[in-house]
């Protein structure tokens, strides 16, 4: 099936994968490469935590107001991205609200900063920022 079957899969459209209460964003163009829908990780960022920790990267901090989601200081956990496919998510969205429940879509500004931090992230896959890039949306 097509990507444009389904436009809630586009950039910026914020998920909830499973039981996961964090949600993802798709910040690829799953109609450039619908094998390979990249969805980064948004969790509660503490600046008081531990140095180097992946789960608490300081590359993108996304704060109240930015998101409508974020309650508190949040920050993309780069490291604990998922690229499922497009059929995957379409497959997930199927069985319902126990394996995919679909969100508020991210501003234009925001997804924005999420993919330009992306390249600033320790934590991010190489693979990831290949992605990106290949798809224009990087420099």
């Amino acid at each position: 099936m097509e990507a444009s079957a389904a436009p809630q899969f586009i950039a910026g459209t914020t998920l909830w994968l499973g039981t996961n209460r964090h949600p993802f964003i798709i910040i690829s163009d799953p109609a450039q490469n619908e094998d390979v829908v990249l969805c980064v990780n948004l969790t509660t960022y503490d600046p008081n935590g531990r140095p180097n920790d992946a789960d608490n990267d300081p590359a993108c901090i996304i704060e109240v107001g930015e998101h409508p989601w974020v309650e508190h200081t949040t920050c993309v956990c780069y490291h604990r991205a998922e690229t499922p496919s497009f059929q995957h998510l379409e497959w997930r969205h199927g069985q319902g609200q126990r394996m995919l429940r679909i969100g508020s879509r991210t501003s234009a500004q925001l997804l924005a900063k999420i993919r330009e931090r992306s390249d600033c992230s320790d934590h991010i896959k190489p693979i990831h920022v290949d992605l990106l890039r290949e798809q224009g949306l990087l420099p």
